[in-house]
Formats: C-alpha cells, sequence, structure tokens
C-alpha cells in the first residue's frame, strides 16, 4: 500500500520542512474504534503530520472535489485511506447526499479503524477553531447505533498549533486531548436529537479549542505572540525549574494566552501602554539586524559547544550544501516564480487558496528532492556500479543534509552573539538602554502573571 511506502519519506520530509516538531499528548493518538478531529489552518499538512507520528494508520474524510474518476480515485481511496465528502454548499445544480460516506465510516469503526475529520470543512491560516460542522456527532452518534452498543465511538480532539506554516524551518506543536466526555450531554434531554448533535458538537469545538494556544481574540495574537516569542523561557523557568516538559511549556503559553484576554477585558489600561512598549522593543532589535530578539540569552557554555560544532563540523556541513543546495534553490525558485504570485484570499479562477501556501512549498520540495537524489544515485551507478550506493546516497545525503540545517542554526547563534559582544563595545549606551528595557518588561510580566494568578485563585 502506497500509505506505508510513502510515510517514512513523508516523515523524514516533514524533518526537513520544520525545525522542531513536538508532539504533546502522543499517547492519545493511538485509540482504535475513534474520530479524531482537528482544527485545518495548513491544507496538507495538517494530515499528513498526525499520520506520519502515529503508528496506526487513519482514514480521512476530504472534500469529494478532490478525488475525480478512475486511477485517482482509486488512489486516494485504496492507497490514501480517503472518504470523500459532498459539500453541499459547493453543489448548488443538484440534490447530493453522503449515505454512502456515513456507512463507510460506521463499517470502518466496528473494524477498530480511526477515521480523521476537519470539522471546520475548509482550510484558513487562522490561529483558532473556527465554526465546525456536525459530522463526528452523526458519526459517533450513527457508529454506536450500527454496531448495536457493543463499542463506544471515542472522539479525539488535536490542535495544530504552528509558528507559520508557510515557512521553511518553523515549528509546529501538536497537541493531542484525551477522548471527550459526552455522558452529560448524552444522559440530557432534547425536544429532538438534532439538538443534541449540535450541543455535542459545541462541546468537541470547546475541546478542539482547549489543544490550541490562541483562541478567537484575534487582536489579541500579535501581542500574546510577541510575548511567547520573546520571554515564554524566562516565564517558565520562572514557574518550575524542574519540570522543562513540552506539556509543561504548552501549558504556560495558553496561560500566557488566558491572562491577555483577562487583561485586556478588565485591565485595557495596564496592558495597552506595554503592548506598545514590547512592540518598540522588537523594532528596536530588528533596526540592528537581530531577527531573533535575545542574542543574549545562551550560557557561556552553549556558546561555547556551538562554537565548536561549527568550526569541526564544517566539512560535514560543506558535504551537505553540496548535496543538496541546488534542490532547496531550485524548488525554492519555481514555487516562488509559479506559484506565490497565484497565492490570495480571491476564490476565483487563477487564485491559490493561501492556507496550501506551505502545503504547495512542501510537495514541491519533496518533488525536486526526489528528482536530485535519482539523478544522483544513477549517475553515481554510471561510476561505481554498486547497487548499495542506493541507499549510501540517500542516508548520507539526509544525514548531511540535516546537519547542515543545524549547523545553520548554531553558526547564527555564534554570530548574532559576535555581533552582539561588538554591539556592547561600540553602542555601550544603546545596550544598556535595551537591557533596562528587557528588565523592566519581563519584571513587569512577572508582576502581571502574579496578579492573574491571585484572581484566578479567589
Amino acid at each position: 500500500m502506497l500509505y506505508w511506502i510513502i510515510k517514512p519519506l513523508i516523515r523524514i520530509a516533514l524533518r526537513f520542512y520544520f525545525r522542531e516538531i513536538t508532539t504533546v499528548g502522543a499517547e492519545n493518538l493511538e485509540h482504535k474504534t475513534a474520530i479524531y478531529v482537528s482544527n485545518h489552518p495548513s491544507a496538507f499538512l495538517d494530515p499528513l503530520l498526525p499520520a506520519a507520528i502515529s503508528k496506526k494508520p487513519f482514514r480521512f474524510l476530504a472534500g469529494a472535489e478532490w478525488f475525480g474518476k478512475g486511477i485517482k480515485e482509486w488512489i486516494f481511496r485504496e492507497q490514501f485511506n480517503m472518504l470523500p465528502v459532498i459539500r453541499p454548499w459547493l453543489v448548488k445544480d443538484r440534490k447530493v447526499s453522503n449515505d454512502e460516506m456515513f456507512e463507510e465510516c460506521y463499517k470502518g469503526l466496528q473494524q477498530g479503524k480511526r477515521i480523521m475529520i476537519y470539522p471546520e470543512a475548509s482550510s484558513q491560516t487562522v490561529e483558532w477553531v473556527r465554526e465546525i460542522k456536525t459530522g463526528a456527532a452523526r458519526i459517533k452518534l450513527g457508529g454506536e447505533e450500527y454496531m448495536k452498543g457493543q463499542k463506544e465511538v471515542l472522539i479525539v480532539p488535536i490542535g495544530m498549533n504552528y509558528t507559520n506554516p508557510h515557512r521553511f524551518q518553523s515549528r509546529v506543536t501538536i497537541k493531542v486531548g484525551t477522548p471527550i466526555d459526552f455522558s452529560a450531554i448524552l444522559d440530557a434531554e432534547f425536544e429532538t436529537e438534532p439538538d443534541r448533535v449540535r450541543a455535542m458538537t459545541d462541546q468537541i469545538r470547546q475541546e478542539m479549542s482547549d489543544q490550541l494556544i490562541f483562541d478567537e481574540h484575534e487582536e489579541l495574537v500579535p501581542a500574546v505572540k510577541n510575548v511567547i516569542r520573546l520571554f515564554s523561557g524566562h516565564i517558565i523557568s520562572t514557574l518550575n525549574t524542574e519540570d522543562q516538559t513540552p506539556e509543561r511549556e504548552f501549558a504556560v503559553k495558553q496561560k500566557i494566552m488566558k491572562a491577555a484576554k483577562y487583561f485586556h477585558e478588565n485591565h485595557r489600561e495596564k496592558v495597552a501602554p506595554l503592548e506598545k512598549k514590547i512592540q518598540n522593543y522588537i523594532d528596536e532589535f530588528m533596526a540592528l539586524g537581530f531577527r531573533s530578539f535575545n542574542p543574549f540569552d545562551q550560557s557561556r557554555i552553549e556558546l561555547v559547544s556551538e562554537a565548536m560544532a561549527v568550526f569541526l563540523g564544517f566539512p560535514l556541513f560543506f558535504l551537505g550544501m553540496l548535496m543538496n543546495f541546488i534542490p532547496y534553490i531550485t524548488s525554492d525558485i519555481f514555487f516562488k516564480k509559479m506559484f506565490m504570485p497565484k497565492l490570495s484570499g480571491v476564490h476565483k479562477q487563477g487564485h491559490l487558496n493561501q492556507a496550501f501556501a506551505g502545503s504547495l512549498a512542501f510537495s514541491i520540495g519533496i518533488g525536486f528532492f526526489l528528482v536530485w537524489y535519482v539523478m544522483m544515485m544513477i549517475i553515481g551507478y554510471q561510476f561505481m556500479p554498486h547497487w548499495w550506493l542506493i541507499p549510501v546516497v540517500f542516508i548520507v545525503g539526509n544525514l548531511a543534509g540535516r546537519f547542515t540545517l543545524q549547523y545553520i542554526i548554531w553558526f547564527s547563534h555564534v554570530w548574532k552573539r559576535v555581533r552582539w559582544s561588538f554591539l556592547k563595545k561600540s553602542s555601550k549606551d544603546k545596550v544598556k538602554y535595551l537591557l533596562d528595557e528587557r528588565s523592566e518588561i519581563v519584571n513587569t510580566l512577572l508582576d502581571l502573571r502574579s496578579q492573574f494568578d491571585k484572581n484566578q485563585s479567589s
């Protein structure tokens, strides 16, 4: 099956595309007889990530308009485990039914299979959960009735938290929640069954939101992102220095969002000047050429270790560049020339949904790298006709390429620290001002955190 053949390749490609992939609650990704519901900010990347991480396969519900007919439909259905869903709002000239899709879901759940649903029904790059459809609740109730109550159908929420899904070497945190408890709704009396389904859908949306850092308060997202990027490490360390787990870090980021919402709604006069102060601080660093705003956060030991890695690792870095630079730069140019101008929020002929930007870049990169590696294998075989060169070229190229990406990060850290050291000598007043500003901002944030904690406990 293509699903299992391609899965290792996709896993490798995802590790290249993202600088860091963190899974919180990975144990909840392995339930049987389960419906997984996720937000949908980045088209193809959203299903690829959990599928690559999970040990068990998923069946994905996807828009029927993608399937076509013949071999394309066979590949989507039989090889990629996809089920077509007809979206009635896209089909205006005829009556449609999803009865076949529901029937296939019920049969799959009876066999212990897992279904992945994106109940927002379309992809849009936002950090919160949009309005969702009722399909997941209907499939759960229908599946349990189909199995005559012999099995419970679980619904498990997933949150896809990207720093930027459309930027190479960004980060993503996949937060997988525990199965949703619907007992209160299932035991309650409702006038009609659709009312029960709607109540279940509202609970699903809330549980999905609980797996995300941000909620629908769009106006707070930029300020909260600034706080997380600049100071979350400092704040986490002050909360608990012995529990630096991904779960803990995610919880702290969610708490920052909740605190921002509380102060925005109740003490706007306190946070408005602080938001402006943080933005000005960031702008000051950007003006100095620092894309990362904290070049002084690393310890001296970390800096020395990275400097040694930069010095000793140059030969492997050069090999990685030699083997991967051409497919990287050509795929980047191809994407920017052919697709970037077409990306917009306008839904008409010749335009592409912006939510597909990262997915397109990822897919194009896979294609170019595959062609390049096949060419290298063929050329290498001509000079040294040994079959074992094929896996060696692939493995060496992969490892050297991943090392190259890490090497660039190390070099960036060392270079920023060197530039910061020169800046401290050439612009002492400027550096003192920035450090004083940072200290004042951090102290203010910690004071606000204390106020928020007291309010929550009272």
